[in-house]
């Protein structure tokens, strides 16, 4: 199967989708590029030495463990919470505004995040 973007026009929200090798990340690759060309801050939430580690030193990489989501998502909570402390200081001190702690976040291999999302489910319940 060929690759498959999803957009829609009054979301900036997408979804590539498609088969190993199909060339998934190759599109991610390049909508990233545009993005941190445009200044954009990217966070990319994904496995260790996965397809996006050629963004390291552009963007905040957090790497993900599937056999430890606790440790994964808080991760990625940590991350988040020290961002808007940042937004929050700047604020107070009527620094130029920052309008949050990412504007491009890029979930790698979503079936290992949909793994670690049914555990914490199981977890809370």
């Amino acid at each position: 199967l060929p690759i498959s973007i999803f957009a829609r026009t009054d979301t900036p929200h997408i979804l590539v989708a498609g088969r190993t090798g199909s060339g998934k990340s190759t599109a991610m690759k390049v909508i990233i590029t545009q993005h941190i060309l445009d200044g954009k801050r990217v966070v990319i939430f994904g496995k260790t030495g996965g397809d996006f580690e050629v963004f390291r030193k552009y963007a905040t990489i957090i790497e993900l463990d599937a056999s430890d989501p606790d440790a994964a998502v808080g991760k990625l909570t940590d991350y988040l919470r020290a961002a808007w402390v940042e937004v929050l200081r700047r604020q107070k001190e009527a620094r130029p505004t920052w309008q949050g702690p990412v504007d491009v976040l890029v979930l790698d291999e979503l079936d290992n995040w949909a793994a670690i999302t049914e555990e914490i489910g199981r977890a809370h319940v």
